[in-house]
């Protein structure tokens, strides 16, 4: 989520991106090359993503900068390089709030690089919905549909156009932040469809939604797909940035109602309480978090023998490229060894530590 921060400074003066306001410099890389020499890998790269210091580091660049380096680091492996070709599941991905942030931001983009992976997204602003199926293969179509529980709604219309939502916006709370307002220019009456209605949708592998405030609309319009989905990875409110919307408890408890477990956050949001300016720097973090980019849920792993093989490898492709959950992959692939009588577990785990061992050489 992106918030507008009207800035009364000159062009040259204002940072590069409102969110994240410092830009690389451009006399030095912002990381070393030497950390992506062909030899790191899968241990290497998962220590890199979780590296205190690489969080540092990204945390205020661009979204693209930081898409840009998280992709170089995911690229020193990928989870389908021990699993035989006919073994390779197509996945499936559904994309709800699909609006472009710039090359590489989606969340899935690891996955994007296979052959027999199928993107539907979906975004209400018909430009940059068409902006999108313009730079998309054959593999991802959008649509300009407003995804929901099926209802009218009013949609507002947001000076930033990534904060426009099905709710208004919560002036008494966002007032007690540090430019958090969100300045509606207007409001006009929707249609939403449901995600149980389209028929081309019969299971989904990985469900991203990003709609400001509604997702546990979209996801109550998604209810029996539920059933056959694998991961969600959604953005949750954690305070009523706008008015009478679902926050991340709801959405927590609807989805473990449906036999889901949250795994981790992504990416969770602060900013400064007024009238406090710590360092001189409005945008910097604060002590209140405010969302998480991303919530991501998993099916409930306690209950690992309702998942079929497939459902397993599609898991654990997801959760390694997207994610690098190299413990739970390897909980995943010790199911599936138990019940193949195979060794994917062994040629992970040798994977991991060898190439771990090597990036240390």
């Amino acid at each position: 989520m992106l918030v507008p921060i009207p800035d009364p400074r000159p062009a040259a003066a204002k940072p590069a991106d409102m969110r994240f306001p410092v830009p690389i410099s451009a006399k030095r890389p912002l990381f070393p090359n030497h950390l992506f020499r062909p030899r790191s890998s899968i241990g290497f790269s998962a220590r890199l993503l979780s590296s205190p210091l690489i969080e540092k580091m990204l945390q205020r660049q661009t979204p693209a900068v930081k898409a840009s380096v998280k992709n170089r680091i995911q690229a020193m492996s990928k989870f389908f390089d021990i699993i035989p070709k006919e073994l390779r599941p197509k996945l499936k991905i559904v994309d709800v709030g699909a609006a472009d942030l710039g090359p590489g931001t989606d969340p899935y983009n690891a996955l994007l690089s296979y052959d027999d992976v199928v993107v539907f997204g979906f975004e209400p602003n018909s430009e940059k919905c068409q902006q999108r199926n313009d730079n998309s293969g054959e593999n991802k179509k959008y649509f300009p549909k407003f995804v929901g529980d099926g209802s009218n709604r009013t949609f507002h219309i947001m000076q930033n156009p990534f904060t426009s939502s099905l709710y208004e916006p919560n002036d008494s709370i966002l007032n007690c932040f540090q430019r958090m307002n969100l300045p509606l220019i207007s409001s006009e009456e929707v249609e939403t469809i449901c995600l149980d209605d389209i028929n081309e949708l019969d299971a989904i592998d990985f469900l991203k939604i990003d709609v400001q405030g509604a997702e546990l609309d979209v996801l109550r319009g998604a209810n029996k797909l539920l059933s056959k989905t694998l991961i969600v990875h959604t953005e949750v409110e954690f305070i009523p940035m706008y008015k009478d919307q679902p926050l991340y408890s709801d959405v927590d408890i609807f989805l473990r109602e449906r036999g889901f477990l949250l795994h981790r956050f992504i990416d969770i949001f602060s900013r400064q309480m007024k009238p406090m300016i710590l360092n001189n720097d409005v945008f910097s973090k604060g002590s209140q978090i405010i969302y998480a980019d991303g919530a991501i849920f998993v099916r409930d792993f306690s209950n690992i023998k309702n998942l079929s093989n497939e459902e397993i490898l599609k898991t654990s492709c997801i959760l390694h490229d997207v994610y690098k959950s190299l413990d739970f992959v390897g909980f995943l692939l010790n199911e599936f060894d138990t019940r193949n009588n195979s060794t994917f577990l062994h040629a992970y785990l040798n994977m991991c530590n060898s190439r771990n061992a090597d990036s240390k050489g």
